[in-house]
């Protein structure tokens, strides 16, 4: 009798099959790489918005306390003039706050985010004052990047 040998005959079958595994494995691979990526950018994206609206809460209460102190000296002043000469005390409610022509500005910080507010002073009538600037804006400067010289 004849002796057979045992080949292995891989056929295109055998191809389609390990092409099939490789590209689920890349493409599950790349869904992955994806997936951190987003989550990450919503971590961030949470944390800026966590301290947007704490900066926020904080610059409304020193709205109310400024709110507060402008009413107070309107009770106790009997003409616009001596209201505007007493509303300089608003700068001790607020550390390194200024007051420069009827405009009162200030900042606050937290983490790596300023929220920076000017309010215009007015004499009571409607309102107490008009708010001109409310800016939130990173702490560091943005430096441009200088890229890398290849050669």
């Amino acid at each position: 009798m004849k002796e057979r040998k045992l080949t292995i005959n891989i056929g295109i079958i055998s191809f389609l099959v390990i092409f099939i595994i490789l590209s689920l494995v890349t493409f599950s691979i790349l869904s992955l790489s994806s997936a951190k990526a987003n989550e990450r950018s919503s971590e961030k994206s949470i944390e800026h918005h966590e301290i947007y609206y704490s900066l926020s809460s904080q610059g409304e209460k020193k709205l109310k306390e400024i709110d507060d102190q402008l009413y107070y000296i309107y009770q106790t002043t009997s003409s616009s003039e001596e209201y505007f000469q007493n509303i300089n005390s608003l700068t001790s409610l607020i550390k390194n706050s200024t007051l420069n022509q009827h405009i009162f500005s200030f900042q606050l910080k937290k983490e790596n985010m300023i929220l920076s507010i000017e309010l215009e002073i007015l004499y009571p009538g409607e309102t107490l004052y008009r708010i001109q600037t409310w800016k939130v804006s990173p702490d560091d400067q943005w430096n441009m990047d200088q890229g890398i010289d290849l050669l």
